[in-house]
């Protein structure tokens, strides 16, 4: 179902999540970006982890792939830093009990703990890093799993700039 969002400032993702985990039902809340592609197995496994933690577990990230890793330069190092976080930094992370800075996409949620932490701040335009700060601050713990999220990379440089110019602000 596609949901609009009232217009009006901000005009940020985290805006758009705000005002969609109102209208939204379910104990759990799955965020994907639109073009990503999921495995299909994926939903389970963050299910199962939900179903055999406590109420801690307030969000579990899945790993990010790139799946266009073979097309130049550019997307084969963004491959290779996709992989290093996903795969390592994050996973050593979480079996340390550590803060997370999630993904921002393929973040599955105990809703009741997203509503506790006020869900998402729609003026803050790195609503991954400030969920994952507060994940931590409320109490909360996140865990990674193994089925990914297939994404494509960036191929030529200015795609990749004006990624890059976004993710730092």
């Amino acid at each position: 179902e596609i949901v609009r969002v009232p217009r009006g400032l901000p005009r940020t993702k985290p805006k758009a999540l705000a005002y969609a985990l109102q209208i939204c039902a379910g104990e759990f809340v799955a965020l994907y970006d639109a073009e990503d592609k999921p495995h299909p197995w994926q939903l389970v496994e963050a299910w199962q982890r939900f179903a055999v933690s406590d109420h801690s577990l307030a969000c579990v990230q899945a790993p990010l792939a790139i799946s266009n890793g073979d097309r130049g330069i550019i997307a084969r190092m963004f491959a290779f830093e996709y992989s290093g976080l996903f795969r390592g930094i994050l996973p050593f992370l979480s079996a340390k009990s550590l803060i997370l800075p999630l993904g921002g996409t393929s973040n599955h949620f105990r809703r009741s703990a997203l509503e506790k932490m006020g869900g998402w701040d729609p003026y803050n335009v790195t609503e991954d890093a400030d969920l994952g700060l507060r994940v931590c601050r409320f109490g909360y713990h996140t865990e990674t799993i193994h089925y990914p999220t297939f994404e494509t990379a960036p191929e030529n440089w200015i795609d990749w700039r004006n990624q890059r110019t976004r993710w730092f602000k």
